[in-house]
């Protein structure tokens, strides 16, 4: 008797969903593109794309100046632990799709759900590059198995929480100033 692996009928599963989201974010029919305005949508796409992937990928997905996505291409091939990733190919990618705007996407095959100072170095890199030629960077999407981190809802925490400490060592100071002046007064 001949037993069927679930393997094959789950990659068929995962290749429909694809299909399904892309034909939801239009990434085959250029003139009936949607807005990306579902971070949700976006997220569940690339982490069906490169979740289960055994090496790290580096890849953009282009978007015109209403942000909706031109084309989704894997740009890098790299290790289980790296990928090495060159800011002019990007810019050559953004150049050829006539793109507005990229999203940055890449993922850990690790698991490991945070960016390292290497995912922070190279974003930089490629946001100076693109700025080059007026091409803005949205967002760097981590894929970790089943979480897809942004990178700019990371940095927009990072500076709430910077704002929201600067305010209360700027209170700590002005009240340390009263006490002393209070202090001084009698």
């Amino acid at each position: 008797m001949k037993t069927i692996s679930a393997w094959p009928r789950d990659d068929r599963v995962i290749a429909r969903a694809i299909a399904i989201l892309e034909r939801r974010l239009r990434l085959r029919e250029p003139e009936t593109r949607y807005q990306l305005g579902d971070p949700d949508a976006v997220h569940l796409y690339v982490r069906l794309k490169l979740a289960e992937l055994e090496r790290e990928v580096f890849a953009c997905i282009f978007v015109d100046a209403q942000h909706r996505p031109i084309a989704f291409e894997e740009l890098f091939r790299g290790t289980l632990t790296q990928v090495v990733v060159h800011p002019r190919e990007i810019a050559r990618a953004a150049l050829r799709h006539n793109a507005a705007a990229v999203i940055l996407v890449h993922n850990h095959p690790s698991s490991n759900a945070r960016f390292s100072d290497g995912d922070r170095a190279i974003t930089a890199k490629i946001r100076h590059a693109l700025e080059l030629i007026d091409v803005k960077v949205l967002d760097h999407l981590l894929v970790a198995r089943a979480h897809a981190v942004s990178y700019a809802r990371e940095e927009a925490m990072t500076a709430r929480a910077d704002g929201e400490r600067r305010a209360r060592q700027a209170a700590a100071m002005k009240a340390s100033w009263q006490r002393r002046r209070l202090g001084r007064g009698k």
